[in-house]
């Protein structure tokens, strides 16, 4: 009994919280409240649209510094190397003595060669006496014509082997000669390949000289960039990102392994902090043929598959309906983007707060400026 007691007390109570909830969503009378909501229209900002038939872009071409003469210098015969005068990082001149070889032997060859050429001349002087000898006895028929010709065959062997002499002698002396190497031009060495007393074959680098009061600017561009420059055209150079001026040189006339075009371009005036090697940039502005119109990034909203999307409104009012148009970009800037789609000249492109903006959204549209 008492437990059919706590039950039906339990029932009442719930029954009572029940009957106070129902009271709290009735007014008196038995009238009920509406619950009222005020939806707030989001504020855009638009620009009328302007096509284009074209537009600029702006691309940076990556080149490198380069000293105008540079050459890996050695000797053009082989030898040991004797002495080198110069170490890298030092200047020089155009015509300093570099490096030397040693020409101990070649010294010998001199001395054998310069013997060689006295005993010829000493024959040839034997064989013109005997010539002139037999000459007049022949006039006087007393010697053969055999043995006037033999006299005369002597003497121009000998003379020959005079020419020969000299000859040697000549290749000898050009050999010592060449046994120091000479700076080709007012530079720096910028490298040192081998020692004294390095055996060097006939070419191989000894010193690599660097001229270092002009340098230039190769920078590989396409075909087409190369095509519209001009000898003596002055561009715009970046280095560590302040402009210098330079001058087209040289359009080289075939492409290199990169499928580029190399261009020389000398610098107008030489910074004194670039060295050969440095990275250089140069920019051109190019027009491109294709029509569009240029909208601000952030009106851009990421759409399907790879492509964007702009809002549009049909015209100026309050509660306008957002549209959204698929757009496809052609082109950016570090604030702009050059666009291409099924846009109509007559609508405006939401430029402001369409990242929050969903198709048949109701807007209050802002007039802005052109685009």
């Amino acid at each position: 009994m008492k437990n059919i007691k706590l039950f039906l007390s339990i029932l009442t109570f719930i029954a009572l919280i029940i009957g106070v909830l129902l009271l709290s969503t009735t007014a008196p009378f038995g009238i009920s409240f509406a619950v009222e909501t005020t939806k707030t229209v989001q504020s855009v900002t638009v620009e009328p649209i302007d096509f284009q038939n074209s537009y600029k872009r702006e691309s940076l071409y990556i080149g490198q510094i380069e000293a105008q003469q540079s050459a890996q210098s050695g000797f053009e015969i082989s030898g040991m190397v004797d002495d080198i005068f110069f170490e890298e990082g030092e200047s020089v001149k155009k015509g300093d003595i570099l490096a030397t070889l040693d020409i101990e032997r070649l010294n010998a060859r001199r001395n054998e060669a310069e013997a060689t050429l006295l005993r010829a001349e000493a024959d040839l002087v034997l064989a013109e006496a005997t010539y002139q000898r037999v000459k007049g006895a022949r006039a006087a028929n007393a010697v053969s014509a055999q043995e006037n010709d033999e006299a005369f065959e002597a003497r121009e062997s000998s003379a020959a082997a005079v020419s020969l002499a000299k000859a040697q002698l000549t290749t000898v002396l050009t050999d010592i000669e060449k046994a120091t190497l000479i700076s080709p031009f007012d530079g720096a060495v910028v490298r040192r390949y081998v020692d004294e007393g390095t055996v060097v074959s006939m070419g191989m680098p000894v010193l690599e000289i660097q001229q270092n009061s002009t340098y230039h600017v190769r920078v590989g561009v396409t075909p087409e960039i190369a095509s519209s420059l001009n000898i003596g055209e002055q561009k715009t150079i970046l280095i560590d990102d302040v402009e210098y001026q330079a001058k087209v040189s040289t359009v080289l006339p075939f492409r290199s392994q990169n499928r580029t075009v190399d261009v020389l371009l000398t610098l107008v005036s030489t910074p004194d902090f670039i060295l050969p090697g440095d990275l250089a940039r140069m920019p051109l502005v190019r027009e491109v043929e294709q029509q569009g119109l240029w909208v601000p990034l952030k009106a851009l909203k990421e759409s399907q598959r790879g492509l964007w999307a702009v809002y549009s409104i049909d015209e100026i009012k309050p509660s306008s309906t957002a549209k959204r148009n698929v757009v496809e970009v052609i082109h950016t800037t570090d604030n702009a983007a050059f666009v291409t789609g099924a846009l109509r000249n007559d609508i405006y492109i939401v430029t402001k707060g369409a990242n929050k903006l969903v198709p048949g959204q109701i807007v209050n549209p802002v007039r802005g400026v052109e685009i």
